[in-house]
């Protein structure tokens, strides 16, 4: 499945702070070419986590427009909404998101349950992406009972559940050690390869980021009140 083209036009974002208000993405413009490799760093605070935020559709726009494989988000509410995070977009967050009382299977069977496959058809899945990323032993096994490469290769699994042209994660080997960090870096280069996905990662590693086919930097902007 090819990835999909992203335009990011006039997109601004502010914040109040304690000290005034930060404004990030200020009047911010982007383009991704349908299954680029994009690296995208920055200091605290300058907007990476915001921008995947906007593009994968968990937060409102207040300004500018996004389009996603043609998709202009702005228009999309409710269950379209939804269905635009459950058909095109996979995430993969630094701190895993998995929900502790499920297994790393249902973890994965959980993301594909709003699309109607029947449970058959999403335990032979959920098993058959813990086997490619390499931990199909550890299916029946919860977070708590996993090593944190193990719980980011669970969430990548995840995230590859309902096959996405888009890819985001948020500092995925942050909290991983260097071997570890390797091994999901491979994953994820592996995937965005064989699938054509669109990779969008937020990294404050330089030699992450030059494994990457562009590099962006983003920087805050403090407004006073």
């Amino acid at each position: 499945m090819a990835g999909v083209p992203i335009s990011v036009r006039d997109v601004s974002m502010r914040y109040s702070t304690r000290g005034g208000a930060v404004e990030v993405l200020a009047d911010f413009d982007l383009a991704v070419d349908a299954g680029e490799r994009l690296a995208i760093m920055g200091p605290s605070g300058a907007g990476k986590t915001t921008l995947l935020a906007l593009i994968g559709g968990l937060e409102a726009i207040q300004r500018g427009s996004i389009v996603v494989g043609g998709t202009d988000l702005a228009h999309l509410h409710g269950d379209a909404l939804a269905a635009y995070r459950y058909q095109t977009v996979g995430f993969v967050f630094q701190h895993f998101g998995l929900l502790g009382n499920l297994s790393a299977r249902e973890n994965i069977e959980l993301a594909m349950s709003f699309g109607g496959r029947s449970s058959r058809d999403r335990r032979a899945r959920a098993q058959l992406l813990l086997d490619a990323v390499g931990i199909a032993h550890r299916a029946d096994h919860r977070p708590a009972e996993l090593s944190g490469g193990e719980s980011q290769r669970v969430a990548l699994a995840r995230a590859l559940a309902n096959e996405p042209r888009l890819l985001l994660a948020d500092e995925p080997t942050g909290n991983l050690d260097g071997e570890t960090a390797e091994r999901v870096l491979e994953l994820l280069d592996r995937t965005a390869a064989d699938s054509g996905a669109t990779l969008l990662t937020v990294t404050h590693d330089p030699a992450v980021a030059r494994r990457f086919d562009r590099i962006i930097q983003l920087e805050p902007r403090v407004i006073a009140s």
